[in-house]
């Protein structure tokens, strides 16, 4: 489950205009442009002298959108040589490494279908959204998974540090270093259930703040935080009980609202300028209506 979606912010999701809605529908499913000198040939990377690193002998980045380009243009000690390749393209076997796969969740599935079998414990999944069953599906419970809360504008631009990226599972700690070698902060997490309750967390920031951001024209997330902090706790209240209820956090376990709305709002502080969106809309409509994915009515 990517999104989740209640009548509050269905209302909120009819105030976005319908071509903003056609956007998001072709934005889905787009073939990312790459400049032709940014990719490189397995063959070329064989011939280079490879060093011993956290990540093993070549990195693959799958998705040449802002947060792929800025993670296989990193440069630091101890990284391995970068692969950037388009999402349809097939991942190389025999070499080890991670594949950090930044791609919508709509393209999962075919990134997964491209990657020999062999070499799919290496996937890294940095997705925003639920990405359990997915995963479970997959026969792939145990991949890394990483949550980004650093913002990039626009490709080749650099990154603004919200200061909370977190990775879990084997390759946790390679994607750790190159993130920091990017300028970021980033911690590796050992406990699975901390992991979830900071998946729970970017989850409901990219759903509240992308939705109020599309749905007041287009201002960005600090101008949300500042003005219109209610209506965030609002839809913290509703959503979060469902995010909990998926995960399976109750009791003790579950997150506690005014801290959970406080580290939203900082977060956005700390990137102010940039836009959220609601960039998965045909599945959030779905979910609302029950109306096809790619249906816009």
């Amino acid at each position: 489950m990517s999104a989740f979606v209640t009548p509050s912010l269905a209302l909120s999701l009819q105030a976005i205009p319908l071509g903003q809605c056609l956007r998001f529908s072709r934005d889905g499913y787009r073939v990312n442009s790459v400049p032709s000198g940014r990719l490189q040939s397995a063959h070329d990377y064989k011939r280079m002298s490879l060093r011993s690193s956290l990540e093993g002998d070549l990195v693959t980045v799958v998705g040449a959108g802002r947060i792929g380009t800025l993670l296989a243009g990193a440069k630091g000690s101890g990284l391995a040589p970068a692969r950037l390749i388009r999402r349809n393209e097939r991942i190389v076997e025999g070499s080890k490494g991670p594949i950090y796969v930044c791609t919508r969740n709509d393209d999962l599935a075919s990134v997964v279908e491209q990657c020999p079998p062999g070499r799919r414990t290496d996937l890294v999944f940095i997705q925003n959204g639920m990405l359990r069953s997915f995963l479970r599906q997959h026969n792939l419970g145990n991949a890394t998974q990483a949550l980004v809360f650093f913002a990039v504008p626009r490709v080749g631009a650099p990154p603004a540090d919200g200061g909370g990226t977190v990775a879990w599972g084997p390759w946790a700690a390679a994607f750790a270093a190159r993130v920091r070698a990017c300028g970021c902060h980033c911690t590796v997490l050992e406990d699975k259930l901390e992991f979830d309750r900071r998946m729970i967390e970017k989850l409901l920031w990219i759903c509240i703040f992308g939705v109020l951001c599309e749905s007041e024209g287009g201002i960005p997330v600090g101008e949300v935080a500042e003005k219109q902090a209610d209506r965030v706790r609002h839809l913290i209240d509703e959503l979060c009980p469902l995010a909990e209820e998926e995960v399976g956090l109750h009791g003790k376990d579950a997150l506690d609202r005014e801290r959970l709305l406080q580290s939203l709002l900082e977060y956005s502080r700390k990137i102010p300028d940039f836009v959220a969106g609601f960039k998965e809309y045909p599945m959030a409509k779905r979910m609302v209506y029950g109306t096809p994915p790619n249906t816009i009515a």
